[in-house]
């Protein structure tokens, strides 16, 4: 019975926006829950109640709920949301916050035909292939080195399209990585829109500042601007 409830108005450049987000839950503090979900703290000192971890897709225009997956307290969410993947695939663009990176999960999505905006940590993406006209740019980004320590099998390389920009008040710049690669047909400074505002039914209007999509003077007042980044290799 979940489905998208959003209308073909709210869609982004003809994309479905869905969010795969994940949160902890309190729940009864029972034997049987402490069993299932288990406690923060220690085995010895366990603090509090229960607390189920949930990792859920929803679409950002309605808030519906798609679907969702309910493990335990010390799961991980990049655990759990791997098997979420029901209502994601072509004509849709899934959003998704640096705790849920993986590049296995960014190559399964893209073999599905899902398109990608994710916010990535800043350390990420950073053999820079191309800087594009608005100041997004190309890079490459690779597998983490555990994988060969792990003796899990080493995910290739993705292309990926970098865009950072800044929320006023808040310190620091937000990097997003996404597979909309076209510059001119998904501009960066209206992808920062959408993931700033992704629990909002609009897209056209934002506080947040692009740092190097928007703004042409970002270099000057933003030193991690990317026009600085073009020399590098």
């Amino acid at each position: 019975m979940a489905r998208p409830l959003g209308s073909d108005g709210e869609l982004f450049r003809g994309l479905r926006v869905l969010a795969l987000d994940g949160t902890l839950l309190a729940v009864p503090d029972s034997t049987v829950n402490n069993d299932a979900f288990g406690k923060s703290g220690s085995q010895r000192s366990p603090m509090g109640y229960p607390q189920a971890r949930v990792v859920a897709v929803a679409e950002c225009s309605s808030h519906a709920v798609l679907d969702a997956v309910i493990s335990g307290f010390k799961e991980s969410e990049c655990i759990v949301s791997d098997a979420l993947d029901a209502h994601v695939g072509k004509g849709t663009l899934l959003l998704a916050d640096r705790g849920l990176w993986g590049l296995a999960r960014w190559h399964r999505l893209r073999e599905q035909g899902t398109h990608l905006l994710w916010r990535i940590e800043r350390r990420k993406a950073r053999r820079v292939q191309d800087v594009l006209p608005d100041g997004s740019y190309l890079a490459r980004i690779e597998a983490n080195k555990h994988s060969k320590a792990t003796g899990t099998v080493k995910a290739p390389l993705a292309l990926v399209r970098v865009i950072e920009y800044r929320v006023d008040g808040q310190v620091g710049i937000v990097r997003l990585i996404t597979s909309l690669t076209d510059h001119e047909k998904y501009p960066a400074a209206e992808l920062a829109v959408l993931y700033a505002r992704r629990w909002r039914s609009s897209w056209s209007s934002t506080k947040s500042r692009p740092t190097n999509a928007a703004d042409q003077s970002s270099d000057r007042r933003h030193p991690t601007g990317c026009g600085k980044r073009s020399t590098r290799t």
